[in-house]
């Protein structure tokens, strides 16, 4: 299925990891203004979750959330400028290593 847009806007995916939910959101490029945001998903209880492989299905999760809110936006995925990503840490920010306690 081709995903067409009427305008070329540019935009940033904002995606907010928490210990028990995620979101994701679609912001204008440039400005503060949301196009467009998922629901808050408590991933240990989505259909895709599988406790052995923990990060593959968080990642599977966000990537299926991403493309459905993009999707339903009318927004091509070539308008993406940049991916943000909140973590609610640990890490070992001198390396650029995240760490999860909680998966």
């Amino acid at each position: 299925m081709s995903n067409q847009t009427t305008s070329p806007r540019r935009i940033r995916i904002a995606i907010s990891f928490g210990g028990t939910k995620v979101a994701v959101g679609i912001i204008l490029a440039g400005e503060s203004t949301l196009l467009g945001r998922s629901e808050r998903v408590e991933w240990r209880e989505h259909s895709t979750w599988d406790p052995a492989n923990s990060l593959q299905s968080l990642l599977l999760l966000v990537s299926r959330m991403t493309r459905q809110l993009l999707d339903d936006s009318g927004i091509a995925r070539d308008n993406i400028e940049l991916v943000g990503i909140a973590w609610p840490g640990p890490g070992r920010y001198s390396t650029g290593m995240l760490e999860a306690t909680f998966i």
